[in-house]
């Protein structure tokens, strides 16, 4: 089935139909990068449905979303990571995840919150923070200052000593639609903007959605409660927040395409990988606010880490 089963809302009729007429029901979660369960199809994320017909459960084994190399294929079967998740309601989402120490961190983001997400904070007006909606290995978000753009230019013009060609006349600079804006009070943008780039963010993202598109409800229904955070926790969060935009700035591929027509056009492209030991620094004070412990930091820290460090997004 399409990984949708278990992470969209709009699956949840069959969610419902499943649990209602089972007495046993195991999900297991496949990416379909870098190898895929079914080679040669293109956007083929999976789950893998196993049931046995009965007469309903509120348990099911759920996995991890699974990612291999090609040549580990042959071990695959043999080493998922599975674990038994109670369900609040037949109809909802199933988590991916495949151990203990993820359902403690889910319910330690519950109980710290106490009933609050990042909804409560949304405002009409105020501090934009924009985050990139379409990733894979790393969620990126920026200030308004540091918001990648791309820049479209009427021609390419040949440098005479290097032979270069380079970008000329800078025409305009559009925001990419797959930047999308979240506003708060400026008080709380650094703390929401550090925990879009973190990677327990990361995690609840990939735990929760189709590993593709990351929606605004991902962002509003993380429970967060931010007058929980101090003011030493905010300056401190602030000042890793300024460090993280301009370690992106710095380390960014910047790439020239010329297109039909003539014209030219500069991307830069975020390679967060290169700024994982702020990332790090950062999930370290929501790890605190949390009351991870080491080992729920140290999962949270290297979550999915091989695959992470060999991409840039």
């Amino acid at each position: 089935m399409p990984i949708a089963l278990v992470s969209t809302d709009r699956m949840s009729c069959i969610r419902e139909f499943i649990h209602i007429n089972s007495s046993e029901v195991e999900y297991y979660n496949f990416d379909d990068r870098p190898g895929k369960i079914f080679s040669g199809i293109e956007d083929c994320r999976q789950t893998i449905l196993v049931t046995e017909r009965g007469a309903g459960l509120s348990w099911v084994i759920t996995s991890k979303y699974n990612r291999w190399k090609s040549e580990d294929r042959s071990k695959l079967l043999k080493s998922l990571q599975t674990h038994k998740w109670k369900l609040p309601n037949l109809t909802d989402p199933i988590p991916k995840i495949g151990t203990k120490t993820e359902e403690d961190i889910l319910q330690k983001l519950q109980q710290k919150s106490g009933g609050k997400s990042v909804q409560d904070f949304l405002k009409d007006s105020g501090t934009k923070i924009w985050y990139h909606n379409a990733p894979r290995y790393w969620i990126h978000a920026h200030t308004e200052e540091y918001l990648p753009k791309v820049e479209y230019y009427s021609k390419l013009k040949e440098n005479k000593v290097t032979g270069e060609k380079l970008p000329y006349d800078l025409k305009e600079a559009k925001v990419s639609s797959h930047y999308k804006p979240v506003t708060l009070e400026k008080d709380n943008a650094p703390i929401i903007n550090g925990l879009l780039n973190s990677s327990l963010f990361y995690w609840w993202f990939v735990a929760w959605s189709d590993g593709r598109d990351l929606l605004a409800d991902h962002i509003k229904s993380f429970p967060i409660n931010l007058e929980a955070f101090s003011q030493t926790m905010k300056d401190r969060l602030k000042k890793l927040v300024e460090e993280l935009m301009k370690s992106y700035d710095k380390n960014s591929n910047i790439k020239v395409n010329e297109r039909m027509g003539g014209y030219a056009i500069k991307i830069k492209e975020i390679i967060p990988s290169k700024s994982k030991a702020i990332i790090d620094e950062i999930d370290d004070i929501f790890a605190e606010c949390f009351g991870f412990s080491q080992k729920e930091r140290e999962f949270i820290s290297k979550f999915d880490i091989e695959f992470r460090m060999e991409s840039y997004q």
